[in-house]
């Protein structure tokens, strides 16, 4: 066995596919903070002398938000002149982007390499500043990473299976090696259907948001910041491991738009993909997503209860329309997965249904609210909601 596929094979998400965005996520994080200790310091061109001497270190911090790692695997003169750029620079994210623009048109097959390309891109959306280019980097190389995923896992169980036809270990280990195969082979599954859940949904080109000026003086132009937020975080909510940026971003945004429920909007979409990324991870037998799932549910319908209220039935806006019918969306959501899990469904959650039912009829003229009155009504008469 290759000493590259023994790297392959150590990666977390390898070991364990059910939790790809939460080990991938903190890796982000860890990279986030990192970075915001250059931008703390102010010049990075002061500390340029210990980024270039650390960048020849493979398990450098520095040397991981430089690239490093792209300019030892590709010979390119484009990509070593972004490296040098980033080594002098960790925040600069016109040389970060040219490199990513450059690597992402080549056809690599190195997961290895794909994981430090869509980490770089997400890194780039992770901040005060959302370009076109930026978010589509993080649409492609989101689904190009699923797909290598995919196909590695594939091989690791292809390798594994065959190593246990021909073991000659312990029955107790050839057992742990069995159950290791099994949850790779769930993991699998599960990846596959993040891949048909996840499109990704591109920007068009030209739109930018950019919360700097906005942070510095307090206010905005709603017109014109809607107009940039509702593309940008249409497509970020289909992509999970943007989702810790988004919240970030909700908690300024919503002082903006209030009382317009425009954020609020979005993060009901935020995490109704979030709850159907962990449906799919439970429905392979792993308990701990079940209950993941139940939190993340009761949150999601407690938080947006006062924005509800505040709507009621006096629905004025498309926002407000979109909103009630996203929250219906995820108390259905609740209503059906709760029973099929286990949990046992509150009378209160029974009575807020109806009062969504209600406010359905508000909108009976829109596309597919009939549907989804239908879809409630159904689960509060049958208690299984076997739907």
């Amino acid at each position: 066995m290759s000493s590259d596929f023994e790297k392959i094979q150590k990666l977390p998400e390898i070991k364990d596919p059910l939790s790809v965005f939460k080990i991938l996520g903190a890796e982000l994080e860890r990279r986030v903070t990192l970075m915001k200790k250059f931008q703390k310091k102010g010049s990075a061109l002061k500390y340029m002398h210990r980024a270039m001497t650390v960048v020849s270190s493979a398990n450098g911090d520095e040397a991981t938000l430089c690239g490093a790692i792209f300019s030892r695997h590709s010979p390119s003169l484009t990509i070593r002149d972004c490296v040098r750029q980033l080594r002098q620079d960790p925040c600069n994210s016109k040389a970060r982007v040219e490199m990513l623009e450059f690597l992402v048109k080549r056809d690599i097959k190195d997961i290895l390499i794909y994981r430090e390309v869509m980490l770089h891109a997400l890194l780039e959306v992770s901040f005060s500043h959302i370009s076109w280019r930026t978010l589509n980097l993080v649409c492609v190389t989101q689904v190009n990473y699923l797909r290598l995923l995919i196909k590695t896992v594939h091989t690791v169980i292809h390798r594994q299976a065959g190593m246990i036809l021909n073991d000659q270990a312990s029955s107790q280990e050839q057992v742990k090696r069995k159950e290791n195969l099994r949850k790779q082979k769930q993991g699998m599954e599960f990846l596959m259907e993040c891949r048909t859940l996840l499109k990704g949904k591109r920007v068009a080109k030209d739109i930018e948001l950019d919360m700097t000026p906005i942070l510095a003086k307090k206010s905005a132009n709603i017109i014109q910041f809607g107009r940039a937020f509702i593309p940008i975080f249409s497509s970020m909510s289909q992509l999970p491991l943007t989702h810790q940026s988004m919240e970030r971003w909700f908690s300024f945004s919503k002082k903006i738009f209030d009382p317009i429920p425009l954020p609020e909007l979005y993060e009901l979409r935020m995490w109704r993909v979030q709850g159907k990324i962990l449906f799919a991870a439970s429905k392979t037998g792993d308990k701990r997503f079940l209950s993941e799932m139940f939190d993340l549910y009761i949150m999601a319908f407690n938080s947006s209860s006062l924005t509800a209220s505040r709507i009621g039935n006096v629905i004025k806006t498309p926002i407000d329309k979109n909103f009630i019918f996203e929250r219906a969306l995820i108390l259905f959501e609740m209503m059906k997965n709760f029973p099929l899990a286990g949990f046992k469904i509150e009378e209160a959650y029974k009575i807020q249904v109806n009062k969504c039912i209600e406010s359905l009829y508000f909108l009976s003229k829109e596309e597919g609210t009939l549907e989804l009155q239908a879809k409630l009504f159904k689960v509060l008469k049958h208690k299984k909601a076997a739907i």
